[in-house]
């Protein structure tokens, strides 16, 4: 499912970050550092890649999202429209030595864009997030309608923008519900049996929300290497998911409290394709507090120069908790993005603070074990 470089790359593992202090064998895949800041680029071009091999170029699509989903789901438009172009123009110097040629239609290869994407984010998104997406419609040229809703709540973003899509007869890409998107997050696993042998890893930590990257990494990983343990990571503020799982159907999002992991947060459709998945791949839930995703996200950044985001952070905070229990394992830690608010690192800061304040000297320092 490859387009063309710079539209979706592969992530190398990057190690030493928290090695010394947790395991000795510890590796993070950033996937903060892709062109839209964040894996969802997986996900997105491949199921706007599949759907424009099945209706054509002029095909319309509605997405849903809390910004990382609409980000690369305009970055995979883009993409698509640049080769387009690209493969147009050849076929336009091929023409002129093939005029004799003509039987052939490639009306439909032309070139010719005109796929409409309509983008509905709930009124939480973050500000750094909105003026990126705004930005790289301009940028991209993509023929995008931005329309920030009234709702809070993703799942009530979700149910307007699948009704609309439904009546503009628009393809509807969610974020997480949907098996292209789920194909596409696949890759990732694959990079990771590509980059370390089945003995080398015993367990991977992902972070959840609507549960589309750990259900496309729990597939292959539980295919090609079935010993490996798949650990979903929640903030503990809005673990919807993991109670989901617990109780044995899709629970309701009615009491999540404010998170520095506003990608993760809300909650998730009735008829999602990935709680069956979680259900039955995912190993281990674990759910981190707003203290520790806080301090996670100090400790990238200031010990490191690396900007992530909460839901990354969240990641990172669980592999910290986990503490001597991977002391001697094989572990991967999925850095999901870096489109991080400043107003969210400055209360990560603060919240740091606040704790080193009251806690002691050891306590205080945890955020430099990073």
């Amino acid at each position: 499912h490859t387009l063309h470089a710079g539209s979706v790359d592969e992530r190398e593992l990057s190690g030493g970050t928290l090695r010394r202090q947790h395991a000795p064998r510890v590796w993070l895949k950033m996937e903060n550092t892709q062109p839209t800041g964040s894996f969802k680029v997986r996900g997105a071009c491949n199921a706007i890649l599949e759907t424009r091999n099945a209706l054509g170029a002029a095909a319309r699509f509605a997405v849903s999202s809390t910004g990382n989903h609409a980000l690369a789901c305009v970055h995979a438009l883009g993409a698509m429209r640049q080769l387009e172009g690209v493969r147009a123009g050849q076929g336009d110097e091929d023409g002129d030595d093939n005029d004799d040629n003509d039987d052939s239609d490639d009306s439909g290869d032309s070139g010719d864009n005109d796929s409409v994407l309509d983008v509905y984010l709930p009124s939480s998104v973050s500000k750094r997030k909105l003026a990126r997406i705004e930005r790289l419609v301009e940028q991209t040229g993509c023929n995008a309608n931005v329309i920030v809703l009234d709702v809070e709540d993703c799942v009530e973003a979700e149910v307007r923008a699948r009704g609309d899509a439904a009546a503009k007869g628009r393809h509807y890409v969610s974020p997480y519900n949907d098996e292209g998107v789920i194909a596409g997050h696949e890759t990732l696993a694959i990079e990771l049996m590509m980059e370390l042998s089945p003995e080398q890893l015993d367990c991977v930590f992902v972070p959840v929300g609507g549960g589309g990257l750990i259900s496309g990494i729990a597939r292959v990983l539980k295919h090609l290497a079935p010993h490996v343990r798949v650990i979903g990571c929640q903030a503990a503020a809005c673990p919807v998911m993991s109670r989901s799982v617990d109780e044995g159907s899709i629970v309701e999002c009615t009491d999540w409290n404010e998170t520095l992991a506003e990608g993760l947060a809300g909650g998730i459709e009735s008829d999602s394709c990935t709680f069956e998945t979680c259900k039955a791949l995912v190993d281990e839930w674990v759910t981190v507090s707003e203290k520790d995703i806080a301090e996670a996200l100090v400790g990238m950044h200031g010990n490191h120069g690396q900007l992530v985001e909460g839901a990354a952070a969240v990641t990172l905070a669980a592999i910290m908790k986990a503490g001597v229990s991977i002391r001697d394992k094989g572990v991967v830690g999925i850095v999901c993005g870096g489109n991080l608010d400043t107003k969210d690192l400055d209360r990560a800061y603060d919240i740091v603070r606040k704790r080193g304040s009251r806690d002691d000297e050891s306590d205080a320092s945890r955020a430099n074990a990073f």
